[in-house]
């Protein structure tokens, strides 16, 4: 009983913050983008963590995957606001079925 109050609060709360990440998305990514200032003035450097995670994967699937230039286009960015959305209020839903 206590792991499916558990699991429904995790998936509250990640939802909530995939909705607002789509909404952002949605708005032109200006939270997105003032969060990556952010990282970027901390210790740990996440955009090599990022680039040696996506390094490895494209050489296990031998394709290119350029995400920060699919993120600028505003169609894939809208895309990706809605996809994030609809995902989330799916899982809510899911969620407050049991």
């Amino acid at each position: 009983m206590h792991r499916v109050f558990f699991l429904q609060v995790i998936i509250y709360i990640i939802s909530t913050l995939g909705i607002l990440m789509g909404i952002d998305l949605l708005l032109g990514a200006k939270i997105t983008s003032r969060l990556n200032k952010i990282l970027d003035r901390t210790i740990l450097d996440f955009d090599t963590i990022i680039a040696g995670f996506l390094s490895r994967f494209r050489k296990a699937v031998d394709s290119t995957i350029n995400i920060d230039e699919k993120i600028i286009k505003t169609r894939q960015r809208m895309v990706l606001g809605v996809l994030f959305i609809a995902i989330c209020v799916f899982l809510i839903f899911l969620a407050r079925k049991n």
